[in-house]
């Protein structure tokens, strides 16, 4: 499970989620962003109470997030459409610009790798669904292909579960992206739902500190439901927030034509997931084999 919380932390995460429940009520987007910025600096007091090393990758973290949000302030103010969305992708970690975060939050404690990866992108989010910005469609669609697509190549070729969860992430960025092109309601059951599983996932990762011969059957399978758990196969809860954004958005826009594309993409995320577990049972039990021999 995660090693937190100080007194400082649970301090930290008090003001971080009541700044997040006063943004979704919040109607000027000037202070909006002023609080967004507050949220920025609260993430980075838990993760400075949290942190053991790596201060760099969280420094770095901080100002690639600052710039990209300064840059959504005056593109909104000052309306570029492809500039906003340019901005708001990195701010995202999309394609093209994914491997900032791949990079810096692999070496991110489970906490806040959790967190980052999780309530960190709502306010981002929320300007979509609350201030409707002008934004390049057309861009965001082909960044969101090609985000999943990316995302699956790479936990093709990744080596632990640290990195698959990271990948998984940025992939799902796009889908955070597609509910928030309908309401407020269906972003916050999409991510709600999300959230839940990573985090049981992301709680489970302390096990690879473990030696490959304890834990071996009960953590270790816990670990490979809330994979596919989180992954959205059918019959579980995911693969059904997945199925109303995905009927929602072809009832309400004309995107037949992207959504197909993305959904093809979707499945090679999937063949990442199935791969990355294979791969990592067969290591799993070849050594344990090894060992007891």
């Amino acid at each position: 499970m995660f090693l937190f919380f100080t007194p400082y932390t649970f301090f930290f995460m008090c003001f971080y989620f009541l700044f997040l429940v006063f943004m979704i009520t919040c109607s000027n987007f000037v202070i909006f962003w002023v609080f967004m910025e507050f949220i920025m600096l609260i993430f980075m007091g838990i993760s400075y109470t949290l942190f053991l090393n790596n201060f760099s990758s969280l420094i770095l973290y901080f100002l690639l997030q600052t710039v990209s949000s300064f840059r959504i302030l005056l593109f909104y103010l000052y309306p570029n459409s492809l500039l906003f969305s340019l901005f708001v992708v990195i701010k995202l970690s999309m394609f093209p610009f994914h491997f900032w975060f791949l990079n810096i939050c692999y070496r991110f404690p489970n906490f806040v790798l959790f967190l980052s990866s999780s309530f960190h992108k709502v306010p981002v989010f929320l300007i979509i669904i609350l201030f409707k910005p002008v934004f390049n469609l057309s861009f965001m669609m082909v960044s969101t292909i090609l985000t999943v697509v990316l995302s699956g190549f790479i936990m093709l070729s990744s080596v632990d579960f640290r990195s698959v969860v990271v990948c998984s992430s940025v992939g799902n960025n796009s889908w955070f992206f597609l509910s928030s092109l309908l309401d407020l309601f269906s972003f916050i059951l999409f991510f709600s739902i999300y959230c839940f599983f990573l985090f049981l996932l992301v709680s489970e990762l302390s096990i690879f500190t473990k030696p490959l011969i304890t834990k071996i059957s009960r953590g270790r399978l816990s670990l490979f439901y809330y994979i596919i758990f989180l992954r959205g196969l059918p019959p579980f809860p995911v693969f059904f927030a997945k199925m109303f954004v995905l009927f929602s958005l072809i009832s309400k826009f004309d995107m037949i034509v992207y959504l197909s594309l993305f959904i093809f993409s979707s499945c090679l995320m999937l063949v990442g997931y199935v791969y990355s577990v294979s791969k990592y049972f067969i290591h799993i039990y070849s050594s344990q084999s090894y060992v007891l021999i």
